[in-house]
């Protein structure tokens, strides 16, 4: 057993550096008024003479400090054993001797490992809970019901792991119940880690593992004499965080995080940095919870759950991403009043496929170039977007019964719309709305141009102060040629009766990909890059819709061998002109567009 300790926190930051809770910069060295020596890093070789030598050195040190203090300055600071810890409930694994209590500061030191294996779901567990670098928190498994409650905050150097993903009975939780947002904390410092998992694939879709900000536990007489407990406030009023930057690790997966605000900035999650990581895999997001992230590059969303369940609208984002290159959002879900479910600031490269958008005022608000939305539902929200952004991609969209607008387009945005569609749309409900330079082009896209709203009285001019069309539809064409072809036999489609005849040798800006190859009787089918495509509808400079064209689709011979200036020979001529029924609901589905025989 340790002697007795007196005077300032031992192996930890003095008290004095805490200030309101918050440790000192993690920059600046540590300041220790005393030094345990089994608490420093073993030098290599000579460990046990060092070691004798440290301890009677340390001993004689303390000595003097209890006959100059015969009191602990800090009796509530609560340190692990210094030996390789141990589990919480257990006396040995504590300096001191005694498991920590509700009005303890807990100190897990460097090298200790403690396991948490407590439910004390009805008490606080501890005060504050400080981890040094190289301490460990986990959770031990195979312990049933563990709750870890903290009154304060949480802060860390080292690690924090809590993995029930192999034991689906076991169910963790750290609880944070200080009286106010400063005390309900978990904040990670440079080289510190929180890993957590759990089960996968649990009945009713529940998690064994939760991350939870709660209201404080009821004052009991004693610590208030004469004062009545105040009323904990409503869970869903209570906030917590977890605050991690640079250098830090942060994955969580298959939690619960209710009443919790993660704010995660300045980490790299290319793999560049080992040390450093920013996953969110299979989480629910629940009470107030939300996802804040900043500077992270390459950060990953995925498989999560942001609920709100509250009155009237979260003015709050579920998810926000500022300044996050390479952003990957993919299979979550955001349902409830979210003023902005989904939001991004300067983003660049963004991935955001196959999530969910369920009743939000807007589903997402984005600013940055090069985005993909892709594979997104959008079920009865006020807008589905409201998009900033140069080169986005949006494809295999459904945007059904939106209370206000589809899509706002602004700024310099140009959007390239493929497979998008628009259901249950009210009376004068527009789907897309351009304002300012914003230009769109639609492939394949159940969306009428009389749901387009363009600026009023705003000419469109291109950099050459040409004019240039607002908004264009467009439409795969997969043909199907029945009869007897020779080898070589094209498809090719003609603008019919163009305003102004080509110059020759100028390309048909109506159309895409044509002529193409005859295979098997088939043009190339949609989606291939080969396939052909037509202008179907266009809003023009002035925001007047243009004629539909007329086209001319002909199927072609190949080249006689005799001549290299030879013409094709023409084996079928006939009108076409783009219709509704040309939209494809599901753009991979074999049946063609047109038919076509073939003598």
């Amino acid at each position: 057993m340790y002697p007795a300790v007196t005077g300032e926190g031992v192996g930890h930051l003095k008290r004095s550096d805490r200030g309101s809770g918050l440790m000192q910069d993690p920059a600046q060295p540590f300041t220790h008024a005393l030094t345990r020596p089994e608490y420093r890093p073993p030098s290599p070789g000579g460990r046990g003479a060092e070691r004798l030598r440290a301890l009677a050195a340390f001993a004689l040190l303390t000595t003097f400090s209890a006959l100059v203090s015969p009191s602990p300055a800090f009796a509530g600071d609560v340190h692990s054993n210094g030996t390789g810890g141990g589990r919480w409930s257990d006396p040995t694994a504590w300096h001191a001797q005694t498991p920590p209590t509700a009005n303890d500061t807990v100190i897990i030191s460097r090298g200790d490992t403690i396991a948490f294996d407590r439910d004390d779901g009805g008490k606080t567990s501890c005060k504050d809970l400080l981890l040094d670098p190289g301490a460990t928190l986990a959770f031990k498994p195979g312990s049933g019901r563990m709750t870890l409650v903290v009154a304060g905050v949480v802060e860390s150097y080292g690690a924090i792991r809590i993995d029930t993903s192999q034991q689906p009975t076991d169910f963790a939780e750290m609880r944070l119940v200080g009286p106010e947002l400063p005390k309900r904390l978990i904040k990670l410092y440079k080289g510190s880690s929180l890993i957590v998992s759990g089960a996968e694939n649990l009945a009713g879709k529940r998690k064994n593992l939760m991350i939870a900000s709660a209201p404080p536990l009821p004052v009991s007489p004693e610590a208030a004499p004469g004062k009545p407990a105040p009323p904990p406030p409503p869970v869903g009023d209570v906030t917590g965080a977890i605050e991690a930057a640079e250098g830090t690790m942060v994955d969580l997966r298959q939690a619960d995080l209710s009443g919790m605000v993660l704010k995660i900035n300045n980490i790299d999650n290319t793999g560049a940095k080992p040390a450093e990581r920013a996953n969110f895999a299979g989480c629910r997001f629940v009470n107030l919870s939300r996802l804040l992230m900043s500077a992270c590059d390459t950060p990953k969303l995925a498989d999560c759950l942001f609920l709100f369940e509250g009155k009237g609208q979260n003015p709050n984002p579920a998810a926000s991403f500022s300044g996050c290159p390479l952003a990957d959002i993919r299979g979550n879900t955001f349902k409830g009043n979210y003023e902005r479910a989904l939001s991004g600031g300067s983003q660049v490269d963004a991935t955001i496929l196959g999530n969910v958008f369920d009743t939000n005022h807007y589903g997402i608000v984005w600013d940055g170039p090069n985005a993909m939305i892709k594979s997104n539902l959008f079920r009865d929200c006020d807008y589905a977007m409201s998009v900033t952004i140069a080169g986005a991609a949006i494809e295999d969209v459904v945007i059904d019964n939106p209370k206000i607008l589809g899509i706002s387009a602004g700024g310099a945005s140009t959007l390239q719309m493929v497979n998008v569609k628009a259901t249950n749309l009210a009376k004068d409900i527009m789907v897309l709305d351009l304002a300012n330079a914003a230009q769109a082009q639609l492939l394949n896209c159940a969306v009428p141009p009389e749901r387009i709203h363009v600026p009023a009285k705003v000419s469109r001019r291109d950099a050459a102060n040409k004019p240039e069309h607002w908004a264009e539809g467009q439409a795969y064409v997969f043909v199907n040629v029945k009869g007897t072809l020779p080898a070589g036999a094209e498809v090719e489609i003609l603008t019919a009766n163009p305003p102004a005849p080509l110059p020759p040798g100028a390309p048909d800006l109506n159309i895409r990909n044509s002529p193409a190859k005859i295979t098997r009787g088939w043009t190339p089918p949609p989606r291939s890059p080969d396939c052909m495509v037509v202008r179907t509808w266009r809003i023009g400079s002035e925001g007047t819709p243009e004629p539909t064209p007329a086209y001319t689709l002909r199927v072609l011979g190949p080249y006689p061998n005799a001549k290299p200036d030879a013409v094709q020979p023409v084996l079928k001529t006939m009108p076409i002109t783009p219709a509704d029924a040309w939209y494809r609901a599901k753009p991979d589905d074999a049946a063609p567009t047109l038919e076509v025989a073939v003598p």
